[in-house]
């Protein structure tokens, strides 16, 4: 007979768990929301405007100027996909869609925690688990996403069915066709079923006749899937090179792991530390997700040992759902951008929830991760931009972070040429000016493998090789630009981001073109410049602004003669008037704060 007492409990817990979920889910989308936070989404909708015009297969890289070869179309399908939502609804479709995309992960997530436990309390426990996983993959609009959507999708038509329709098969093996030309991630399609295929195979001996005959059908079912998905995959522009491709990168070009938030492994034995990947909180629950796992497998086998099968606890244990989990440990192991597979040790974790022993874990369990998640885990690093108003979250993207104005400065004088900028700067400038400017490197790392060295070299003000100078790796970079940002710092983040403003002041062969505090945009001075240079003077003569082809843009003279312009184009802050004759006209006190920010803003010039 139930317990009243103990029903009402569990319905007053699962509603608390309930509620904290919808709040930390919530966060996440206001989060996923915010003005364009991804940096890879300038490259990719680049690239998809160049494969909508000419198709996946490039000759040249329409970004870079020393690309390893023609960019690769693993993900080409979404970037035109990303592309084209772009022309038609602009940024504003772009993050919509964002938002819906990963609503729409979350229900599912949900569901399949909510069908594996049958309990929705664990559901809403399991989803924020997820979230505190999956936040900085999520927030990130880039074609991942599909990887992240079609993963659950094949889990779902796979996995968690016990038997396998001829549908389900034909479904799978569309899914994967149309996953090798959304994402590179799309060996999971084929993975997948091959771990449950493992999983089976491995529980073999220590499951009941009954249950081999059933596991037996059902291996057959998947490797169908697999062999039908394994032949869809090749229809991409890569064909079975495509396969590849994570066991190729770092031959030709840089190594994945450089790539410190995304392809460094998941060490359990090392403490974590904000702000790097993984979190605190990411780091203790893949500890507890490993903990369990193991406990479920010695659950099976002593069950297994007592011959109780049909009564004991291991019949909760589908081996093929375990081995999926344990690709899913495997996985995000050897890299911490995978810890979002951390769902599928979690469907098998459901299975040994039971609410009437639990009753009262599930929200604490949900406060303890959302705390965790707000401040021990990637919620301060995917909200360090985030806006406060309403009119700046409204926005499309955080200009100030991209610095815009030397971009446009460039899109409005017709510069041409090879650009040094910020590694996280290439696919903005590659958007706004790409072909007519290509940058150094971007996200894409189609680059030669030397290339990240040299990038961090130009960082430093310092060669690249045994006796090479600053200027020399200049010119044996073939630069024509060189775009400086950042004001100097003495905190310790300014180890990891230098200022490279002042990297060309006063050097022989350079010409500053524009400046601003935090903005520093140099023009080599040489015969190919030339044109260059006359196009950037006649852009300054029409505007009304004071250049000298010798000595460049000076601030100051600009400040004096063309005052509105320099508000107007960020050479200085837009209060800078008001600040300016609150130095001479305002109160002691007020005129006093007021000169020591001018001066702040002059000497940062």
């Amino acid at each position: 007979m139930t317990d009243p007492n103990r029903s009402a409990g569990n319905r007053i817990a699962a509603w608390i768990a309930h509620g904290i979920a919808i709040v930390g889910c919530g966060l996440l989308l206001y989060a996923v929301g915010q003005p364009i936070f991804t940096d890879d989404l300038w490259w990719h909708l680049s690239l998809g405007r160049a494969f909508a015009a000419h198709g996946p297969w490039l000759d040249t890289d329409p970004l870079l100027f020393a690309a390893a070869g023609p960019p690769r179309p693993a993900s080409w399908l979404a970037d035109v996909a990303l592309h084209e939502a772009s022309r038609w609804g602009g940024f504003t479709l772009l993050r919509v869609a964002h938002v819906a995309s990963v609503g729409a992960i979350l229900w599912i997530a949900w569901r399949m925690l909510r069908r594996a436990s049958r309990s929705a309390a664990f559901a809403s426990v399991g989803v924020l688990a997820f979230v505190a996983l999956a936040a900085f993959r999520l927030v990130q609009l880039r074609p991942e996403l599909a990887t992240i959507a079609l993963a659950l999708a094949c889990h779902v038509l796979l996995i968690s069915p016990r038997t396998l329709s001829p549908s389900r098969i034909v479904g799978f093996a569309t899914l994967a066709g149309l996953w090798a030309n959304l994402h590179a991630g799309f060996p999971l399609a084929l993975l997948i079923p091959g771990a449950a295929i493992a999983g089976l195979a491995a529980a073999y001996p220590l499951r009941s006749d009954d249950d081999r005959r059933a596991d037996l059908a059902r291996a057959r079912g998947l490797v169908l899937a697999t062999i039908a998905g394994g032949v869809a995959t090749l229809a991409n522009p890569l064909g079975i090179h495509a396969h590849l491709a994570y066991f190729v990168a770092g031959g030709e070009t840089p190594e994945l792991s450089r790539i410190s938030d995304e392809w460094v492994p998941t060490t359990l034995f090392t403490l974590p530390a904000m702000p790097q990947q993984p979190s605190p909180t990411s780091w203790a629950l893949a500890w507890a997700m490993v903990i369990g796992l193991g406990g479920v497998l010695f659950a099976a086998w002593r069950a297994s040992r007592r011959a109780s099968h049909a009564t004991g606890s291991s019949h909760r244990v589908d081996p093929a759902a375990l081995g999926v989990a344990l690709l899913a440990v495997a996985m995000w192991l050897s890299a911490v951008r995978f810890l979002w597979l951390g769902l599928f040790a979690l469907l098998v974790l459901a299975c040994f929830w039971r609410d009437d022993r639990l009753r009262f874990a599930s929200p604490v369990l949900a406060a303890l991760i959302l705390t965790g998640f707000l401040q021990q885990g990637d919620w301060p690093a995917i909200t360090r931009a985030l806006p406060t108003t309403w009119p700046v979250y409204a926005e499309p993207y955080p200009t100030g972070k991209y610095s815009t104005h030397a971009i446009w400065l460039m899109d409005d004088a017709d510069v041409r040429g090879n650009l040094h900028g910020e590694y996280f700067l290439g696919g903005f400038v590659g958007y706004w000016l790409a072909p007519d400017v290509r940058t150094l490197v971007n996200g894409t790392l189609n680059v030669p493998r030397g290339t990240l060295d040299e990038m961090m070299s130009l960082g430093a003000r310092r060669g690249a090789r045994p006796g090479e100078r600053f200027p020399a790796l200049l010119d044996r970079l073939d630069l024509d630009l060189f775009l400086g940002t950042r004001l100097p710092e003495t905190r310790p983040l300014a180890r990891r981001f230098p200022s490279t403003t002042r990297h060309l002041e006063d050097t022989p062969g350079w010409i500053p073109i524009f400046r601003s505090p935090t903005t520093a945009l140099h023009l080599r001075q040489n015969a190919r410049n030339a044109e260059n240079l006359a196009r950037v003077s006649r852009y300054y003569a029409e505007q009304g602004v004071p250049f000298d082809d010798t000595r460049g843009f000076d601030p100051a003279i600009v400040l004096e003669r063309a005052p509105e312009w320099a508000v107007r184009h960020g050479v200085v802050p837009l209060p800078f008037a008001r600040l300016a004759h609150r130095a001479h006209h305002g109160t002691p006190g007020r005129s006093a704060a007021a000169r020591q920010r001018v001066a702040a803003i002059y000497a940062a010039l």
